[in-house]
């Protein structure tokens, strides 16, 4: 009987690893819906210090079709001094936060959205500037963090492919807080009650790229007192995960 090629014999196995090493490297792109601001100074503040903001509000800001919806917050209060911080009903989820020189930075989230009103509501403060994002193609929940509290940049590490980094700052005075880290774009910049944020997003594939994991970021904001960011990993795309399945069907049909 006529030999058969070793590479005949073993070809399962090279389609299994090149199938595995294709879906190793696959990662999706993190995709920016829509973004939203909204400043309320210190004189307007309702008696209630109650909050109740719809899309016209944030500037016709719509997550409905989005799968995460990011929230940066500042103010002079502290955050032990939220009630309620809620969209269309469901509350969000606090990540990060710092209280820099009696001032109030925060960074939140909720996955799935859907849509309907934006609820801030605060036991003190006297005033607010916030900004919202809606994402596509991101996982549950979030990846790495970072908190300085006590100065202008912060350093975080990612921790996937093809993430999406959030950052926000804060500072005791009424002027812009522009971030000036390289390829972060602005959100929000200016007054905060009676202190100021800003609020940026790495724009990685609008560079012509994806943020890899492993990367250290210095998030950084002009004269900023306080820094957060946070890493939003991506959703694996369905090829790769469909690689990873037809690989396994062809190693089980080399061993029978």
């Amino acid at each position: 009987m006529k030999r058969q090629p070793i590479f005949m014999k073993r070809q399962p196995i090279f389609i299994f690893a090149g199938l595995m090493l294709a879906a190793e490297f696959a990662c999706a792109a993190i995709t920016l819906d829509d973004t939203g601001t909204f400043f309320n100074p210190y004189s307007g503040l309702p008696n209630d210090r109650k909050w109740t903001l719809d899309s016209a509000a944030l500037g016709d800001f719509d997550a409905s079709g989005s799968d995460k919806l990011v929230l940066t917050y500042g103010g002079e209060n502290l955050t032990s001094g939220f009630d309620e911080v809620s969209y269309g009903g469901v509350a969000l989820t606090r990540i990060v936060f710092a209280e820099p020189g009696g001032q109030d930075v925060s960074i939140w989230y909720l996955d799935n959205p859907g849509s309907g009103n934006l609820v801030v509501d605060l036991t003190a403060g006297n005033g607010i500037g916030l900004s919202v994002m809606a994402l596509s193609g991101t996982a549950d929940g979030f990846g790495a963090t970072a908190v300085n509290a006590s100065g202008s940049s912060t350093s975080l590490t990612t921790t996937g492919d093809g993430s999406f980094v959030v950052a926000a700052g804060e500072r005791n005075n009424n002027t812009s807080l522009v971030v000036s880290a390289a390829n972060f774009v602005q959100v929000y910049s200016g007054d905060a009650g009676s202190s100021s944020h800003g609020s940026a997003y790495l724009d990685e594939i609008a560079n012509g790229g994806t943020l890899n994991s492993g990367t250290l970021l210095n998030p950084s904001f002009t004269s900023a007192e306080g820094v957060l960011a946070v890493e939003f990993t991506a959703i694996p795309e369905p090829s790769a995960t469909l690689l990873g399945g037809l690989g396994a069907l062809l190693l089980l049909r080399r061993r029978r």
